[in-house]
């Protein structure tokens, strides 16, 4: 697993050249499929943002993302055609499905092979009995969530429960 923060500002080499195309600043997701649908590349300082689709992504290595060719990159619209993807889950509310407030979401995992949601780190809202772990953040994973809306994030109720003394969950690898 990987996080997304941790993709970004990283170089994107092209395979065929050797030259760096630039580096990864965003990544658009598709909340329905559950998966991140292309990275955002900023290829210099006065060209706008370009994007690579997650299935033009050749590795995810520990020191950069390769692509085949430079082809690969296309403009928003290309990969956005609907505008169903989100460039920012950060910040989303997570709420219970019986309406309480658990937390906020501070950065999510991904399989660095498919690009598909493994889970979110949740900043604990404070004061959250359930939450008296004393962790900054805890990872929960993507099965807990019912929904993953574009203005909130839904859970099971039982996740206060799955929660409490998992500290150990806070930081997986």
């Amino acid at each position: 697993m990987r996080t997304i923060s941790d993709l970004m500002n990283r170089s994107l080499i092209d395979v065929a050249t050797g030259e760096t195309l630039g580096h990864i600043n965003g990544a658009l997701v598709d909340l329905e499929a559950r998966r991140v649908a292309a990275l955002g590349v900023n290829t210099g300082l006065l060209h706008a943002t370009r994007y690579l689709r997650w299935s033009d992504l050749r590795g995810v290595g520990p020191d950069v993302l390769t692509t085949p060719t430079a082809e690969s990159l296309t403009d928003h619209k290309s990969v956005d055609e609907t505008g169903a993807l989100e460039d920012s889950i950060n910040g989303r509310v997570l709420f219970t499905k019986s309406g309480e407030r658990v937390g906020e979401v501070t950065d999510y995992r991904i399989d660095p092979e498919t690009g598909a949601l493994a889970g979110f780190d949740v900043k604990p809202t404070p004061g959250n009995s359930a939450f008296n772990t004393g962790a900054t953040a805890l990872f929960v994973p993507v099965d807990a969530f019912l929904t993953l809306g574009r203005e909130s994030f839904i859970v099971h109720d039982d996740i206060r429960d799955r929660l409490r003394g998992t500290v150990a969950e806070s930081q997986p690898s």
